[in-house]
C-alpha cells in the first residue's frame, strides 16, 4: 500500500537513520520504493538523497551556494543541502557576520579574553613551518582576488572605520597600545621589516610608490582634503601635554641620531663663522633647566643663548601686543585661515614670547637675531659680544 508523502515524512523524521536505509525502507514501503526507482536520478546519488528529493518534490538538481551559486554538499535527509559551498562564502555572508557580531557583543569581557587566549595558545602551539604555511595560504587567497573584490573590501573597511565614534576609536587605540606594550619585540621586528623592505626597493619602485600617493591625494576633492587636514589638526590638539613632549623628544632623538635637524642656511653659515673664529658652541642645546627649549646656539664660555630667527614666521622682530602694526599683521595672518599661518601665529605670538619671558625671568645672557643675512647676524653677534666683554 502506497503512503502519501506527508505521512511518509512524519514517519521518517521519527527515526531518520533507520527509515533512510534502502533495505529497511523497501520492506516497509515497497510501492513508494518502486516509485523512487522509477525516477532517473544522477548515478552518484545515495538512497537517502533520492528519498529527500522524492519527499520534498525537489527537481533533480543540487543545492546551490547562497553567495557564489556553486553546487553544495548533501549533508543528510534531516539537514538537506549546505547553504554555502565553502567556509569563504560563509564568512562573506552579511547575515552570518551580523549573527557573529551579535553573539560577540553579548559575551562578557572574561569570555572574550578566554577566546582570545585560546586563539593565542593555538597559534603558539603551531610549529614555524605550520605558521608559514598558513600565512602563505592567506597571501595566496588575497592575491587570487580580483581588483573589484579588493576595492569592495577596502571600501567596506573604510566605511566601517568612518562610522565609528571618537570614543570607539579611542578604545581601539588604547587596546592596540596595550597589546604593543606587551609585545615590544613585535613592534621592533615590524619596524625593521618595513625599513628593510623600503631599503631594498629600487629608485624606480620608490618613485612609483611616491607617485601613487601623490595621485591618490590629487584625486581627492577639496572637501576631502580639508577633512583629512582638519582630522590631523584635531588629533594633535587633543593630545595631552605629556604626549606632545614624548613625541617631540622622540623626533629630536631621531634627528640627532640621523644628523638630520632641519638647519636653515643662515644657521649653517653662522656655524662656519664660529668654527673659523675658534668659538666653542653647541647646536640645538636643550640640557639646561633655565632654558627648556632647543636653543639654536649655546656658547659655554660666555654662557650665552643665541636664537637666530631668520624665517618670516618669527615676525622679523619681537611681537608687541600694544603695537598697532603688529596687531594688523596678526589679523592679516588670522584671515588666511590655514594651518601654515596658524603655526606662524603660534611661533611669533606665543612660543617666541614664552622663550623671551623665561630668558628674562632666569636672567640669562640671551641674544635674539631677526635676520636671514649672515653679515647682519655676525654684526649683531659681535656688537653684543663687545658690549658683554666691556661690561663692568
Amino acid at each position: 500500500m502506497k503512503i502519501s508523502k506527508n505521512e511518509l515524512l512524519k514517519i521518517i523524521l521519527t527515526k531518520t537513520n533507520v527509515y533512510c536505509r534502502e533495505s529497511y525502507f523497501k520492506k516497509l514501503f515497497p510501492e513508494n520504493h518502486q516509485e523512487i526507482l522509477s525516477i532517473t536520478f544522477p548515478h552518484h546519488f545515495k538512497f537517502n538523497q533520492k528519498l529527500y528529493h522524492y519527499i520534498y518534490d525537489i527537481s533533480l538538481t543540487y543545492g546551490y551556494c547562497k553567495i557564489c551559486g556553486h553546487p553544495t554538499r548533501f549533508k543528510g535527509f534531516g539537514q538537506g543541502y549546505s547553504t554555502y559551498c565553502s567556509s569563504n562564502c560563509l564568512s562573506n555572508d552579511d547575515e552570518f557576520k551580523q549573527k557573529i557580531s551579535d553573539v560577540w557583543h553579548n559575551l562578557t569581557d572574561e569570555e572574550k579574553n578566554n577566546i582570545n587566549n585560546k586563539k593565542h595558545l593555538w597559534w603558539e602551539s603551531l610549529s614555524d613551518n605550520e605558521k608559514n604555511t598558513k600565512i602563505q595560504k592567506c597571501k595566496q587567497t588575497w592575491r587570487s582576488k580580483s581588483n573589484e573584490d579588493i576595492q569592495h573590501m577596502s571600501s567596506k573597511i573604510k566605511n566601517t572605520w568612518k562610522n565609528k565614534t571618537r570614543e570607539e576609536l579611542d578604545i581601539i587605540k588604547n587596546k592596540k597600545s596595550i597589546t604593543l606594550s606587551k609585545n615590544p619585540q613585535t613592534v621592533q621586528l615590524t619596524n625593521i621589516k618595513h625599513k628593510k623592505y623600503w631599503e631594498n626597493l629600487s629608485k624606480e619602485e620608490k618613485e612609483l610608490f611616491s607617485n601613487k600617493i601623490k595621485k591618490s591625494w590629487l584625486s581627492k576633492s577639496e572637501e576631502e582634503r580639508n577633512e583629512i587636514i582638519q582630522k590631523s589638526i584635531s588629533s594633535r590638539i587633543n593630545r595631552s601635554e605629556n604626549e606632545k613632549k614624548i613625541t617631540l623628544q622622540k623626533v629630536n632623538e631621531t634627528k640627532r641620531k640621523n644628523k638630520s635637524f632641519n638647519t636653515s642656511n643662515i644657521e649653517i653659515q653662522f656655524k662656519t663663522y664660529l668654527q673659523s673664529n675658534n668659538i666653542s658652541y653647541i647646536c640645538e642645546y636643550n640640557k639646561d633647566v633655565r632654558y627648556p627649549f632647543n636653543c639654536d646656539f649655546y656658547l659655554p664660555y660666555y654662557d650665552l643663548f643665541i636664537e637666530i630667527n631668520g624665517h618670516w614666521t618669527h615676525g622679523q622682530h619681537p611681537f608687541d601686543k600694544n603695537n598697532e602694526n603688529d596687531i594688523l599683521t596678526l589679523n592679516l595672518w588670522k584671515s588666511k585661515n590655514t594651518e601654515f599661518y596658524d603655526n606662524a601665529i603660534n611661533v611669533w605670538t606665543k612660543r617666541d614670547v614664552n622663550k623671551r619671558t623665561i630668558a628674562k625671568t632666569n636672567n640669562l645672557n640671551y641674544l635674539e637675531i631677526f635676520s636671514d643675512k649672515i653679515d647682519i647676524v655676525i654684526e649683531k653677534f659681535e656688537t653684543y659680544l663687545n658690549d658683554f666683554i666691556t661690561k663692568p
